[in-house]
């Protein structure tokens, strides 16, 4: 895998529900060969979200234990229905262009990213941590 993957395009439809948003997501994932390992992996943040933190270019090494990840890479999945996370390559600091709805798989240890401007409001996101590539697409 490279450092960064459009997985597809995903959108959440009339759901409401946290719940029955990651179930929908982790399906999708699943389709596609991904799977996390719980639900508990699956962030699903709402409109009214108002996170400040994550306005600045940045890995989830401060938002998640990855000391157990050592061994493997650690992948992590974004998605957003309105002004996509933006992406970036650590080393060269290049942003990569991604599209509203797409599915974004990437490596935390080559990749930074941020919420864009304008923040949480009005705005569906997903962050999906402890994904596994485990066969091949059925896509």
């Amino acid at each position: 895998m490279e450092a960064v993957e459009v997985l597809g395009s995903w959108k959440r439809g009339r759901l409401r529900e946290q719940k029955w948003i990651r179930s929908h997501f982790r399906q999708w994932l699943w389709e596609r060969g991904y799977a996390v390992q719980s639900d508990n992996s699956i962030e699903v943040r709402g409109p009214s979200s108002d996170i400040l933190d994550t306005l600045e270019w940045h890995q989830d090494g401060n938002y998640v234990d990855i000391s157990r990840y050592k061994k493997r890479r650690f992948l992590i999945v974004v998605w957003a229905d309105k002004r996509p996370t933006e992406i970036r390559l650590k080393k060269s600091k290049r942003v990569l262009t991604t599209k509203v709805g797409d599915v974004i798989l990437f490596r935390n240890d080559l990749v930074e990213h941020r919420t864009p401007e304008g923040g949480m409001a009005g705005r569906w996101f997903i962050r999906a941590t402890d994904v596994r590539k485990i066969f091949p697409s059925r896509i």
